[in-house]
């Protein structure tokens, strides 16, 4: 997701910079700071950005969601821990992480969790899984397209490194 994508979605629905972070669990200046290049935004984040976008949820509806007792949640739903590590857009290490007290659960998990409870609730279960895996899908194939540049960044790093250590020898 680029600058222009994140403003658009904000104008589109009629968001502060103060809700989109409070939406997708931030600080204000990491917004900002996505809004100006400054910093790149989590998949998290996207996650939670595409899908309240596609289902037009009111701000109150993402808003102040505080803790969730993973297990319990684990088991109400019968999810795994890489179930819910696909959920969150995370690593099961983070999710046991979370399970065992280590580490707080970050306010955009604890949304992506909600998002699919209430979906579960309403019996939209199924459909929002299908939500989830198509975008997991695309953030999948921009992680990868952005893992081939890194790969080219740091082949041509090198070949520039080379090139100078030649010049420099001659």
């Amino acid at each position: 997701m680029d600058i222009q994508e994140i403003k658009n979605f904000r104008k589109r629905h009629n968001l502060t910079q103060s809700d989109l972070a409070e939406i997708v669990g931030v600080k204000v200046s990491a917004v900002s700071k996505w809004e100006i290049g400054q910093r790149n935004i989590s998949n998290s984040a996207i996650k939670l950005i595409r899908i309240y976008d596609e289902n037009n949820f009111s701000n109150e509806g993402l808003k102040n969601e505080n803790q969730i007792d993973l297990k319990e949640f684990r088991n109400k739903y019968n999810l795994t821990q890489a179930d819910l590590a696909k959920i969150t857009s995370c690593k099961i290490g983070t999710v046991q992480s979370w399970e065992q007290g280590r580490r707080n659960i970050p306010k955009n998990a604890i949304k992506l969790l909600t998002i699919f409870e209430k979906n579960k609730v309403n019996g939209q279960g199924e459909n929002e899984s299908n939500k989830f895996s198509r975008v997991d899908l695309k953030l999948d194939e921009i992680l990868n397209y952005q893992r081939s540049l890194l790969i080219e960044i740091k082949n041509l790093k090198f070949q520039i490194d080379e090139l100078k250590e030649h010049i420099n020898l001659n």
